[in-house]
């Protein structure tokens, strides 16, 4: 009797534990994704979205190879009241995208255009911040002559900046 009650106990014991294993999550990967035209485009070298910016309280960007930033390179910067559901546009006080198309022509949000862009998650400092965005935006120099139309754009990144109190 003894020989089978530890016998189950043994059995209960090691179903428990292999049942209680934590499946690793996978963590996500930064990236931007979008449509000019009839291309997709596809950019996972990113910097985590932080407080280092010009025009904007919170920025960050995605480049198709790091080594040229002029090129093939998306910047998005927006205000310090960004939360998730949040939405940006043309003209928003300190909202600000920026292309840089694969020909080293830069097409800015500054210059006018519109741009929209939603936050659909926005984690916080460490966390991860999602959003879409989709629009025009006049090329920089030349904003009645030449702009580029984006759609379907997608984007995930890291959000990491120091805290001051």
């Amino acid at each position: 009797m003894k020989t089978k009650l530890f016998f189950i106990l043994s059995i209960s014991v090691v179903l428990l534990f292999t049942d209680c294993k934590k499946k690793k999550e996978e963590s996500p990967q930064p990236y931007v994704s979008f449509t000019i035209g009839s291309v997709t485009y596809t950019f996972n070298s990113a910097s985590s979205f932080n407080k280092i910016c010009i025009l904007s309280d919170f920025c960050g960007s995605f480049s198709l190879n790091t080594s040229q930033a002029d090129r093939n390179h998306i910047f998005i910067g927006f205000p310090s009241d960004v939360t998730t559901g949040k939405s940006y546009q043309t003209g928003d006080s300190h909202f600000e995208f920026v292309y840089n198309s694969p020909d080293a022509k830069q097409y800015t949000s500054h210059q006018g255009g519109h741009m929209l862009l939603n936050i659909s998650i926005w984690e916080g400092n460490g966390g991860w911040v999602k959003g879409t965005f989709s629009g025009s935006l006049p090329l920089e120099g030349d904003p009645l002559h030449d702009s580029v139309v984006i759609q379907n754009g997608k984007f995930e990144g890291k959000i990491w900046y120091i805290q001051t109190r």
